[in-house]
């Protein structure tokens, strides 16, 4: 509590804590900050991908993943969260939020 305290002495804090999602109509959403919270290291349902699969799923388009079963992952880059993907067997819905993609890819396919 008095990290709270001194910090809202100092800044101007939007909120305090982890919006973890809302629930659907058959299931919990995760959020997309939860999925950046670095308590989520230990989740079990990871898909690692390169450079070029992250830019696409960045950019909110078609991508394609090998995964072993259906559900909820956590998609990484580096072994760094970058969102919320939901294999649902014959398709892979993207979660990332559609007010954060990418909207240009210049010079990120480019090894400067």
């Amino acid at each position: 509590m008095r990290n709270y305290e001194y910090l809202k002495s100092k800044i101007k804090l939007i909120k305090k804590g982890i919006h973890i999602g809302k629930l659907g109509s058959k299931e919990m959403i995760p959020s997309h900050e939860i999925a950046l919270y670095e308590g989520m290291d230990n989740y079990n349902s990871i898909c690692n991908v390169d450079k070029e699969t992250a830019i696409l799923y960045l950019k909110k388009e078609n991508f394609k993943v090998e995964l072993n079963k259906t559900g909820w992952f956590l998609m990484k880059y580096q072994d760094l969260p970058i969102g919320w993907i939901k294999n649902i067997g014959n398709r892979i819905n993207n979660y990332y939020p559609v007010n954060y993609r990418i909207l240009s890819s210049k010079n990120l396919l480019s090894n400067e």
